[in-house]
């Protein structure tokens, strides 16, 4: 029986929220290998241009997870629970965002099928994997995966980028809105 790697992404990632699950585990009995990559080990960016930004100057982030938290663990923004909030809450979802989590796939698979699968995303993103655009998905709550096997270097760091598009201008008025000026 042949194996094949599926790098595990229930993710809702979105201009706000981005929820991905990591981990190694294998399907009994039908020869599927899981690596799941959620953890504390993801970093944010704001999407300043064209491509992945570059420097050290990413933000730490934790997936499963949202963009405000992020920010708010690192003390960029002021507590959501705290009084008012903060009032460049709003402006957050009005950004494009980028994802990214650098990570070893299994060297002994090689040569099989090799597929990322993303359980959802809130609501549009770009997936990249080592520089190449692997695809693009609208929908929330929906899953959706990429084949990776022409891209993925078993054995060896992969960065994984995943880009976020900020929410549609339409929207943004029901936003603020429903929850006031603070919302995000």
């Amino acid at each position: 029986m042949k194996h094949s790697l599926r790098i595990w992404l229930p993710a809702i990632i979105s201009v706000l929220f981005v929820f991905v699950n990591i981990r190694a585990s294998a399907f009994p009995g039908d020869g599927r290998q899981v690596l799941l990559l959620s953890g504390d080990d993801w970093f944010i960016h704001e999407a300043t241009g064209g491509g992945l930004p570059e420097g050290n100057d990413w933000i730490p982030a934790s997936v499963t997870g949202n963009i405000q938290s992020d920010l708010e663990n690192q003390h960029l923004l002021d507590p959501i629970t705290y009084g008012d909030g903060d009032p460049r809450l709003a402006e957050v979802c009005r950004k494009d965002w980028w994802y990214r989590k650098k990570f070893i796939a299994p060297a002994g698979f090689p040569g099989r099928r090799n597929v990322i699968v993303f359980d959802g995303v809130d609501y549009n993103c770009e997936v990249w994997l080592n520089g190449k655009l692997l695809g693009k998905h609208a929908g929330m709550f929906r899953r959706f995966e990429f084949d990776i096997t022409s891209v993925v270097i078993p054995g060896k760091e992969n960065i994984l980028a995943v880009k976020l598009d900020k929410i549609p201008d339409e929207l943004f008025p029901f936003i603020v809105g429903a929850d006031g000026k603070n919302s995000g």
